[in-house]
């Protein structure tokens, strides 16, 4: 779409890159956020929010002058623009210092990972220690595929003391499969004492139940994902009925006891 002359192809193509973006962005890689918000206004250079975007980066990086002069061309250009203005003001009031130490090598692992140079970014983890190091390290793993490294790493990570924070980033990087492992959820019920309020997938949905918003609904909601998953992983009828019926308004809950239900009465058949 990038190489048509077709309009709306290269719209698309644009808004793609946009996207890509916002991928970067969400997993912490602002240089190679960047690049993608360029190409998407090389395809459209109309897309005043890109800029906007670049700014925000910049300030990530502490490239306060820079972020500056990208707000203002998002907001000459689109001059409607709240966040653009907010971000503006923000950084005329707290200018961002630039990462240094232990938070520019973070970062540095972050850019490699989105580049997928993942032996470049583990060689960096070489001597991980920290939680939030050894997190990084399972997702390059996860990227990679090598569900068996993610879980051997989460595994140091749950024999070791502190709070846990699970980040969306995580779960962006775990492979697929391990959402069927009962071994990751067995290893999540194992941490459960030391979760912080944090990002936390609604799979499945318990916005039904209408839990508290504060560090106690989470654990809440929390426990109930991840039992019922350890119930599911396990094909473990009464652990599905059990939770269904402790909280009867949790359809999700009820479905997974029915179907656990179906599966041990066809296992009993001769």
């Amino acid at each position: 779409m990038e190489a048509s002359k077709l309009p709306g192809d290269r719209e698309l193509a644009a808004d793609g890159y946009y996207r890509l973006g916002d991928v970067h962005d969400f997993n912490r890689a602002p240089r190679a956020a960047i690049a993608a918000y360029r190409r998407c206004l090389k395809l459209n250079p109309q897309e005043a929010a890109a800029w906007r975007e670049i700014g925000s980066m910049y300030v990530s990086l502490g490239r306060n002058n820079k972020a500056l002069s990208a707000l203002r061309r998002a907001i000459r250009m689109d001059p409607e623009d709240e966040d653009a203005r907010a971000d503006l003001e923000g950084i005329r009031r707290y200018p961002s210092p630039r990462p240094s130490g232990r938070a520019r090598r973070f970062q540095q692992v972050c850019e490699l990972l989105a580049r997928h140079r993942f032996q470049d970014a583990l060689s960096l983890l070489r001597s991980a220690r920290s939680i939030p190091e050894l997190q990084l390290k399972a997702r390059i793993h996860g990227a990679q595929g090598d569900s068996d490294q993610v879980l051997a790493v989460w595994e140091e990570i749950s024999s070791g003391k502190g709070p846990v924070e699970l980040l969306w980033e995580d779960w962006y990087f775990l492979p697929g499969e391990i959402f069927d492992s009962a071994a990751w959820w067995k290893l999540l019920w194992r941490l459960r004492s030391r979760w912080k309020s944090c990002s936390w997938p609604r799979f499945p949905s318990t916005d039904c139940l209408k839990l508290a918003t504060d560090a106690k609904g989470f654990r809440v909601r929390s426990t109930l994902v991840v039992k019922y998953y350890l119930a599911k992983t396990g094909n473990d009828f009464g652990a599905a009925l059990k939770l269904s019926r402790r909280n009867p308004k949790w359809n999700a809950a009820a479905d997974l006891a029915r179907r656990l239900r179906r599966l041990s009465s066809a296992w009993r058949l001769p």
